[in-house]
């Protein structure tokens, strides 16, 4: 599958190539990524609506995992980002303070909407760290 964006886009090495992808998503890594859709909010971060470039899918595709990831951690309060196809949420995620990452939920793949071709996808910053916001979000949506 390929797939284009306005925004990052990352292409995954061959199903039989996938070791070291199947190591980072275990079970999630199971029907293999083909390309991913990367979100990225850079600098020390503020509550915010459609704060990343603009990134649409030239054909829907289903998320098979959903992480996201601050290069410097929150501290004080958890970091809430909320994902929108247009205007519609389509997932939210927390990074709690002190940490860097957080994966999607199985049960949050298995509800999450197919994101459909030409939709602008976005993010939102509902919640910061309170002592340091965090900085430098990436929003990987593996397809």
């Amino acid at each position: 599958m390929n797939f284009s964006t306005v925004g990052h886009s990352i292409t995954f090495p061959r199903s039989e190539d996938r070791g070291p992808i199947e190591a980072l998503f275990g079970a999630r890594a199971a029907g293999g990524f083909s390309s991913a859709l990367v979100l990225d909010v850079q600098g020390t971060l503020a509550i915010g609506s459609d704060l990343c470039s603009r990134a649409s899918l030239l054909q829907d595709a289903a998320a098979r995992a959903v992480k996201a990831e601050v290069k410097h951690a929150p501290v004080g309060a958890d970091l809430t980002a909320e994902i929108y196809l247009g205007t519609t949420l389509w997932m939210t995620l927390t990074i709690p303070a002190g940490s860097t990452t957080v994966m999607a939920s199985q049960a949050q793949i298995d509800t999450a909407p197919v994101i459909t071709a030409g939709t602008n996808v976005r993010v939102d910053l509902t919640a910061v760290g309170t002592t340091f916001p965090g900085g430098d979000l990436s929003v990987f949506i593996y397809l």
